[in-house]
């Protein structure tokens, strides 16, 4: 049983039957897992979603027909659940597939376990189970589209000189809504942690900079950062910001268990820039940065949290919406539109 009690009910859908066996048989030596169903194909496992309403669907990405990226799409759509997607040829270097299958509404991207006998076959079956309880405990959420839902407030009462986001699970998507509504004039530059697997930060980095019409980019140490242009922190590095605003990356410990972590990003922005900052906080688990949105509210800054009950996932946002870190809580759809809002002031002061 799972530390909530609950048996998690699987699909597992593999187009190869020797492996199909073999991740059976991991996920059935875990008694709090209920391994429903086995496909081999994605459209059966479209289906198989749609009549048995699992809580998890493990599924691999090359599959004949529907592919895992497109089931992924119509689970989503249809009958939204918990989707992790797997590829034996998951390689950090070419990040595509990772980037595709967070686009498709999956909540993870990992390695199939490598075969018994193997050096890290303990640790690829214990990582593989472990994913799969953390999830189990991640509410499912169907992402609603609204239009015209915000209504333009007046700018800030002062010139905004930055804007830090933070994101983990889900955020990818999250920031890809967030950054589309800005426009490549936007006159304020935006620094972003995003919690992701180590080596896929700068294919995240050209998936956005493709999608948004913003100039994104990873950030070095020492940059000094451009209005209109999005930073996102480099895998294992904390960020933080000077006053000019100039990059400052350091090494050190994990701070909820991240690194980089928002918490580094938001206390230095706090400290350094006050009420001339804007602090976001979108879709993820855990509550890294909560806290530090607080301390950006308390130092006058802008702080806005995604409405948790949008969000596709809860833990983040409303970890800062219980502190009372949040000004604002907004729909995802409404954040864009809030920021262009809020940094009306440097636009008329150009």
């Amino acid at each position: 049983m799972s530390a909530s009690g609950i048996t998690k009910r699987m699909i597992l859908a593999e187009d190869s039957a020797v492996t199909a066996e073999a991740i059976g048989a991991i996920l059935r030596s875990d008694t709090s897992i209920d391994l429903v169903r086995v496909v081999n194909n994605g459209a059966a496992a479209v289906a198989a979603a749609q009549e048995l309403r699992p809580d998890i669907v493990l599924m691999d990405v090359h599959m004949p027909g529907v592919d895992g990226f497109e089931a992924a799409r119509r689970i989503m759509e249809s009958c939204p659940s918990r989707v992790i997607m797997m590829s034996a040829t998951l390689d950090p270097s070419a990040p595509a597939s990772g980037i595709r299958a967070i686009e498709a509404g999956a909540m993870m991207m990992i390695a199939k376990p490598g075969h018994r006998g193997e050096p890290d076959y303990a640790q690829s079956v214990k990582a593989l189970l472990r994913n799969i309880h953390l999830l189990a405990e991640v509410p499912v959420v169907r992402r609603m589209t609204r239009a015209g839902t915000v209504r333009p407030q007046r700018g800030h009462r002062v010139v905004i000189e930055v804007i830090a986001v933070g994101a983990s699970t889900g955020g990818p998507s999250a920031l890809k809504t967030v950054l589309s509504a800005l426009g490549d004039d936007f006159p304020v530059p935006i620094v972003i942690v995003q919690h992701m697997t180590h080596g896929y930060i700068s294919g995240l980095s050209s998936w956005l900079n493709e999608k948004t019409g913003l100039a994104v980019c990873v950030a070095k140490h020492g940059q000094a950062l451009r209005p209109g242009n999005a930073y996102l922190a480099p895998d294992g590095m904390h960020i933080e910001l000077a006053r000019g605003p100039v990059v400052m990356l350091h090494d050190g410990d994990n701070e909820f268990g991240m690194k980089p972590a928002i918490s580094r990003l938001f206390r230095s922005v706090a400290d350094a820039f006050g009420a001339r900052s804007i602090g976001v906080i979108l879709t993820g688990m855990g509550s890294d940065g909560a806290q530090e949105l607080r301390r950006m509210r308390d130092s006058g800054a802008v702080t806005i949290a995604e409405d948790p009950t949008s969000a596709a996932v809860r833990g983040m946002p409303e970890a800062a919406v219980r502190l009372g870190a949040a000004e604002r809580v907004l729909a995802l759809e409404d954040i864009g539109p809030a920021l262009l809002a809020a940094c009306a002031k440097n636009s008329l002061s150009v």
